[in-house]
């Protein structure tokens, strides 16, 4: 049941709350991923609808947004997205694990407001960092799943958590998991 009321985010909001040479090149891969989990690759979708465990709490997340101005912050995006759909894009085949990074990087500017992500982690978890202090970072590990719900996000949580735990140097790490069909998305500080 969920208990709180809707969180509505507007992705051109992000070009804001985060860095946007953080996610730039790989916002077209979110809006692919959407459009083929809602069932079309029609480009009209505007609205995408997850529900969200937060820390064992029920939430609704509305992302939505106007391609016309998301195109007028990122004027590359229609191209890259048209590259997306035909299938001349290397791009297409990172789409889903692309999408999760921006997901993750809204849901940290939706439900915690005042992170703002520094950098990517360079192969190793977690994948986003929001703090670098030395022996006290902070991070978030993110993975998407183009279908499973929750049921597939719970797994994906407890393989990863022991490799998490064991991490040095950490103060924080959470898990930001994301599931398209159906939509769905799991979050939970692990440490």
């Amino acid at each position: 049941m969920i208990v709180q009321p809707p969180t509505t985010y507007d992705l051109a909001d992000l070009f804001e709350h985060q860095d946007p040479v953080l996610f730039e090149d790989l916002l077209p891969s979110l809006l692919f991923w959407l459009r083929l989990r809602s069932g079309t690759r029609a480009p009209v979708v505007r609205r995408a609808t997850f529900l969200v465990e937060i820390e064992r709490e029920a939430r609704r997340l509305d992302l939505v947004w106007d391609a016309a101005r998301l195109a007028d912050l990122a004027p590359a995006l229609p191209r890259q997205l048209q590259a997306l759909d035909e299938g001349r894009t290397v791009a297409r085949e990172r789409a889903t694990e692309n999408a999760g990074y921006v997901l993750a990087l809204i849901a940290l500017s939706a439900f915690e407001p005042r992170r703002r992500v520094l950098h990517f982690n360079t192969f190793a978890a977690p994948d986003l960092i929001f703090d670098d202090t030395p022996g006290a970072e902070r991070g978030v590990e993110v993975a998407a799943r183009t279908r499973g719900g929750q049921r597939v996000l719970v797994r994906i949580r407890d393989d990863k958590l022991p490799g998490l735990l064991a991490r040095p140097g950490y103060a924080e790490i959470q898990l930001s998991l994301w599931s398209g069909r159906p939509r769905a998305a799991l979050i939970e500080r692990v440490r």
